[in-house]
């Protein structure tokens, strides 16, 4: 790593190696999180793994129906594609077994944790009324029987969604085409130029998926940053905090700690009471965190916001 590089807007304030008792802790943290379950097994994993390597299938072939349909050239649908990109905790790679949560002032039971955030990404020939109205027969059609153990298309929500219960696992599904013809499945959606000529809905579902991307690309040790979080997020679901509040600020919180503090201990990154979450902005944790944002990702707060 090049001392020279800077991953944040301002220098690394630490450059520093862990010390003997950050390493001590650094273990202890670690022992904490898997004596309370926060680590999924290899086998539910691969299982995941499995299911989005499924829903790639039901996607290029959701492409090639809808352009079958519109009666577009055999070349162009050959060379059409989609592509299913995730974001979220799984994609950061903090997600982890289910835990069911109560909210008292809400009055409702949750699974948290155990989601996984999907986009489906098509090319401009593909509307997301066809998203609506053609994948999830598809999807049906290519599974197994009783694979889909519920599914509810929301179309007129903020962001469209439809939300699914496949082979034991939760998975949000959202939708964005582009204005380019073909999309390979290594197609990197953090170039901006594919975002012209999309519509707000288009904009929100795929901001997700380049903010994540971008986050894990200006973290100097990404180790660190996930057990850092996986910590944070913990102690989040304890304090029955919000689901948006740790999406969108607690990462981007851990984040910046981890920019600032290249080569720290994840116990010490992870400690709200640890020295350097004194070096954060006043309120970092709170809900005026995205006042001191760059733009783009004020956007994906505005975006995620529940209101």
């Amino acid at each position: 790593m090049a001392a020279s590089r800077q991953f944040g807007v301002t220098p690394a304030i630490s450059l520093a190696l862990p010390t003997e008792d950050e390493l001590r802790l650094n273990e202890s943290l670690i022992t904490e999180l898997r004596a309370q379950n926060n680590f999924e097994a290899a086998d539910d994993t691969d299982r995941r793994k499995k299911v989005l390597a499924q829903l790639q299938k039901v996607t290029e072939q959701f492409v090639r129906h809808v352009g079958l349909q519109k009666g577009l050239a055999p070349s162009v649908i050959e060379s059409a594609g989609g592509k299913v990109s995730t974001f979220g905790s799984y994609r950061l790679g903090v997600y982890g077994p289910g835990m069911l949560s109560l909210s008292s002032k809400f009055t409702w039971l949750t699974l948290l944790g155990s989601d996984i955030d999907t986009l489906i990404v098509t090319p401009k020939h593909v509307t997301r009324d066809d998203f609506f109205e053609h994948f999830p027969s598809i999807l049906e059609k290519m599974s197994q029987p009783g694979a889909i153990e519920e599914m509810t298309a929301v179309p007129d929500a903020h962001v469209p969604i439809i939300k699914l219960e496949y082979s034991g696992i939760s998975i949000d599904l959202i939708f964005t085409r582009l204005a380019i013809s073909g999309v390979p499945e290594n197609l990197d959606l953090r170039d901006s130029s594919l975002l012209r000529g999309l519509d707000e809905a288009d904009l929100r579902s795929i901001n997700g998926t380049r903010v994540t991307d971008e986050i894990l690309t200006l973290v100097p040790q990404q180790k660190a940053f996930r057990h850092a979080l996986r910590a944070v997020k913990l102690w989040a679901q304890r304090k029955c905090s919000s689901a948006y509040i740790f999406n969108a600020q607690y990462r981007v919180r851990t984040r910046d700690l981890c920019q600032c503090n290249w080569l720290s201990g994840r116990s010490s990154l992870g400690d709200a009471r640890g020295p350097h979450m004194s070096t954060l902005p006043h309120g970092v944790w709170g809900n005026n965190c995205n006042k001191i944002l760059p733009p783009h990702l004020q956007l994906a707060l505005a975006s995620a916001s529940p209101s």
